[in-house]
């Protein structure tokens, strides 16, 4: 079922009295893209991707992770998360030949 799908089917559900289905689907549009952090892109919106706010809260997520490591490193038992900004994002990308037989196999 697609995104879109279940969202007009979740719409009928919790609104049924609604009146303007477009509101609806442009608040959830508005959420998607300026609220809802994506993990594709580390954890930013698709909004601050394209203002290019992203490259300075990666840069400040990555200093406060090192601060707290040093502060607590008995609170890590590894390294932290990589918030190294990613140039290239692909929507839907392709999945190499061994991700596929490893699906196939599970």
């Amino acid at each position: 079922m697609t995104f879109f799908i279940h969202v007009h089917l979740d719409s009928q559900l919790y609104y049924p009295k609604l009146k303007c289905p477009v509101q609806l689907d442009q608040n959830i549009v508005g959420w998607y893209n300026k609220e809802h952090l994506h993990s594709g892109i580390k954890f930013v919106t698709p909004a601050q991707r394209h203002a290019g706010e992203d490259v300075a809260i990666l840069i400040n997520r990555k200093n406060v992770y090192q601060k707290a490591k040093s502060a607590h490193p008995e609170r890590w038992s590894g390294k932290t998360r990589n918030w190294d900004y990613i140039n290239e994002v692909n929507l839907n990308p392709e999945k190499s030949k061994s991700e596929t037989k490893e699906n196939k196999v599970a």
